[in-house]
């Protein structure tokens, strides 16, 4: 037999190694890469399963870097401002959700939230929604980290607190609409007692007043000046009785006192009553001949017509060229209208809802009742009030009345018996409290 060299054993050993360790690490990698799809399975389940419990929630979730720029989103948060994930990722302030109004205020707080300054109980903040309505929101921030500890951005959490806001408004409104209630109630009490405790002097002044002219003309006193006088202090005295008497019905829900009145006549009654709050204004009165008759109760349509008349007056005081018009036309078949302009300032937009709001004032000194109580008295009536632009440059109020029916006496049955019977205007401010909305002029 043939001898080998030794090194021809060697080589078969070494190839026989290496095909066995090939072998071997083949196993291995195959195993390796068993593993790593494994691994990469897994995770793309928990991302899977974690981007479906975030698209689950209804609270928003926002993640940005250190520099601000959006880096994660959820389904809630899209959502919540109408633009898409695809949008937003990558986007550095500002947002377009951002108010344009509060543009630098949301700066602020961005820069404060990226210094880690963000109030750890959260702050409230305004945004808008891509189809332009404004949103309430709470957002708390948190530090965002990686699997080292290193801080690598903010998450945010947004819930929506629109609701919540419209309710604490909601509940806010209806406080106030109680509080003005009980206002109401004492002003009410406080009102009857008044008229009350006043008819007992007025019924004095008017006795006193009547023996003196008695005694002053057994005594054969011939001073015509001193006798008007005295006999136009009684005429005050015996209106004012009359005011009071309907003041009381006023506050005790009783229905106005209709009859057959004149409305030039209205109109002069009021103006002799406001003779020295007149001076230096242009008084205008324009009544059509042939103007017919209205129904009302004379004494409560010339409290309107006083409030009316002395609501101008405080507009027009200090104005050089002040001027004040009252005017009346008949309106279709079955009211006339009566007109009170100035040339003030003007209603600066405001309307009737916002100018008869009970309690409202634009004066330092006023109650804010003055209109709510006119459009109260009116609407007993079974008319209406309207606030407008006048011809003269300042402020137009009017109000309708309605027409005496036929050509017989005028005797209320319409507004008696109407929708309104048995109820007085004390009853319809009650209601107006919840209906009116904003000021009084």
């Amino acid at each position: 037999m043939p001898h080998r060299p030794w090194w021809y054993t060697l080589a078969a050993g070494l190839m026989g190694v290496f095909l066995l360790l090939s072998a071997l690490a083949s196993g291995m990698l195959r195993r390796q890469m068993r593993e790593v799809r494994r691994a990469e399975g897994e995770a793309r389940t928990e991302a899977a399963w974690r981007r479906a419990v975030e698209d689950s929630l209804t609270v928003g979730l926002r993640g940005r870097d250190l520099d601000g720029r959006v880096t994660h989103l959820n389904r809630a948060f899209c959502d919540l401002v109408g633009y898409s994930a695809e949008e937003l990722l990558g986007s550095l302030p500002p947002m377009p959700y951002w108010l344009p109004d509060e543009m630098e205020d949301s700066l602020r707080r961005h820069q404060r939230n990226m210094a880690g300054g963000a109030p750890r109980e959260g702050y409230e903040a305004r945004w808008m929604h891509r189809e332009g309505h404004v949103l309430d929101v709470m957002i708390f921030e948190a530090p965002l980290v990686d699997a080292n500890g290193v801080q690598i951005g903010w998450m945010g959490s947004i819930v929506d607190i629109s609701a919540r806001k419209q309710t604490e408004e909601r509940d806010r409104r209806r406080t106030e609409a109680l509080a003005h209630q009980a206002r109401l109630s004492t002003l009410g009490e406080v009102a009857s007692a008044l008229a009350h405790q006043l008819n007992q002097p007025l019924a004095a002044i008017a006795g006193y007043n009547a023996g003196a002219l008695r005694s002053l003309e057994r005594a054969g006193q011939a001073d015509e000046i001193v006798l008007e006088a005295l006999r136009r202090l009684g005429e005050q005295a015996q209106e004012a009785g009359r005011i009071v008497q309907r003041i009381r019905a006023f506050v005790t829900r009783r229905a106005p006192q209709p009859e057959r009145c004149a409305v030039p006549d209205l109109a002069a009654r009021v103006l002799a009553l406001l003779k020295r709050d007149l001076r230096g204004v242009l008084i205008d009165v324009t009544m059509p001949p042939g103007l017919p008759d209205v129904q009302a109760d004379a004494v409560l349509i010339e409290q309107v017509l006083i409030n009316l008349v002395r609501n101008a007056l405080d507009e027009l005081h200090g104005r050089p060229g002040a001027q004040v018009r009252i005017a009346a036309q008949r309106v279709g078949e079955r009211f006339v209208r009566v007109d009170v302009d100035d040339n003030g300032p003007g209603l600066q937009g405001r309307g009737i809802d916002q100018l008869t709001t009970a309690f409202y004032s634009t004066k330092s000194e006023g109650m804010g009742m003055g209109l709510a109580i006119c459009r109260s008295v009116i609407e007993a009536h079974h008319g209406g009030m309207e606030a407008g632009a006048s011809a003269l440059g300042g402020a137009r109020i009017s109000f309708t009345l309605p027409l005496c029916p036929g050509q017989g006496a005028c005797d209320g049955s319409e507004i008696a018996d109407g929708s309104g019977a048995g109820m007085g205007v004390g009853a319809d401010i009650d209601r107006g409290i919840g209906q009116h909305k904003e000021g009084a002029r």
